[in-house]
């Protein structure tokens, strides 16, 4: 239930800050001249997309982390990332909040955020699975982004999610 929290809190933070910053659409433009306009998410969709990717991270890890001989259990894991997802969290609304206010503490607080969260992940792991080594615990982190990338990747073409393009120019 934290990690849904976490998501929704993250996820509805970021939208909210696109809107707030009036973030542009992303313009892709081809060498055809042709260009494509995606249009960003909404703070809802960056919500649902956070959190089952939160989610998807906590399995993959329980996963990884057994076949590479760690110990842990479900619960253990998810209590793992449910408790980084919070700090993670309140992070990320420090640095939103930053970023209207002062854009450079922002930008500190994103690199601190990333040392946060690699750091805290690789120790939680470590003591989860019981790996008592942080390389082992580097592969499983490696390992379940990696699974779990393709996995959003897949889920997002067979239910037609994602961001959605208008073409523009003639082929």
């Amino acid at each position: 239930m934290m990690i849904a929290l976490a998501g929704v809190i993250g996820g509805f933070t970021v939208g909210v800050l696109d809107v707030l910053t009036g973030t542009p659409d992303v313009v892709l433009e081809f060498d055809d001249g042709r260009t494509a306009t995606v249009e960003r998410a909404g703070p809802i969709l960056q919500a649902i997309y956070a959190t089952a990717t939160a989610l998807a991270l906590a399995l993959a890890l329980l996963w990884v982390g057994r076949r590479l001989g760690g110990g842990g259990s479900a619960p253990e894991v998810l209590a793992a990332v449910a408790v980084l997802q919070l700090v993670m969290t309140v992070i990320l609304v420090a640095q939103a909040i930053s970023a209207v206010l002062l854009p450079m503490l922002s930008l500190i607080l994103m690199i601190f955020g990333l040392y946060v969260f690699l750091r805290g992940l690789a120790h939680a792991v470590n003591v989860v699975h019981e790996l008592h080594n942080l390389a082992r615990s580097a592969g499983v982190i490696c390992l379940s982004f990696l699974g779990v990338i393709i996995g959003v990747m897949i889920a997002m073409a067979v239910f037609g999610l994602g961001p959605q393009a208008t073409m523009l120019g003639e082929l």
